[in-house]
């Protein structure tokens, strides 16, 4: 890839880059989480943006599970990022204090993903687009969980978060229509978990596949890591379009 940058950060965080744009994805995560976070001293960067950090022109959630964001940090950010876009799934109910706060600090800058129509919608970010749509979470429900599609020119990043590969034809129909020539695919490890949910990523035609989500050996209480490996190391042989992400802060290059 030319125009588009990406740097994995941590878990599902993202960052990636198109010239002077730039859209974070996932980066500020909930105490709580079961993953590995951002370091604390460059996540008090994001938030306060500092340094590499100061001109982000959009941060999106693909959902709101602990692993993936964190309320209190998001409020604080857009306080401080007085232009920057979010893209944010809907509150579920008992959480709509939540919504309404950040929609007083940044409710011209807010986009709140709810339903999406078959035709994935899009927000213009710099000299970027995101598209989104609305996709199955796997093993459990989460009302409110999207895929987002970062573009520009002929080159795409395609985030699925926690996808249910079962129902990938969500994203087929919806927000892979038009998909640009050169797309990267960011997906969990039950890509690689069975070879039917393998296939279905793999016809998608990717250039690249990024295997992330990966615990870190100190977080990997339920050999969650181990797996991933086992089965990345299965499909991975002889092919070189297939990456895992193990550890934080990596320049991935596309």
């Amino acid at each position: 890839m030319t125009n588009l940058k990406i740097k994995y950060l941590a878990n599902c965080g993202l960052l990636v880059k198109s010239g002077s744009s730039s859209v974070l994805i996932d980066a500020l995560n909930n105490e709580n989480s079961l993953f590995d976070m951002i370091d604390k001293e460059t996540e008090r960067a994001i938030i306060e943006g500092t340094g590499e950090w100061a001109d982000i022109t959009a941060i999106a959630y693909t959902h709101r599970h602990d692993d993936h964001f964190d309320y209190g940090k998001t409020l604080e950010f857009m306080k401080n990022h007085r232009e920057t876009i979010l893209l944010l799934p809907t509150a579920v109910s008992g959480h709509e204090k939540e919504d309404a706060a950040i929609s007083e600090v940044a409710g011209g800058r807010t986009v709140f993903l709810g339903e999406t129509p078959d035709a994935a919608p899009s927000v213009t970010a710099g000299d970027m687009k995101i598209a989104y749509a609305r996709c199955d979470h796997v093993t459990y429900y989460c009302h409110y969980h999207y895929c987002l599609l970062v573009s520009c020119g002929n080159e795409g990043v395609l985030v699925t978060a926690d996808i249910d590969l079962d129902h990938i034809d969500d994203i087929k129909n919806s927000l892979l229509q038009g998909m640009p020539e050169k797309t990267v695919g960011f997906f969990n490890p039950i890509a690689v978990g069975r070879k039917k949910w393998f296939d279905a990523v793999d016809d998608l035609g990717l250039s690249k596949l990024f295997i992330y989500h990966v615990p870190s050996d100190e977080k990997d209480e339920y050999m969650y890591r181990k797996m991933a490996i086992s089965h990345y190391k299965r499909v991975s042989r002889n092919r070189s379009d297939i990456v895992l992400l193990g550890e934080p802060f990596i320049p991935v290059r596309a």
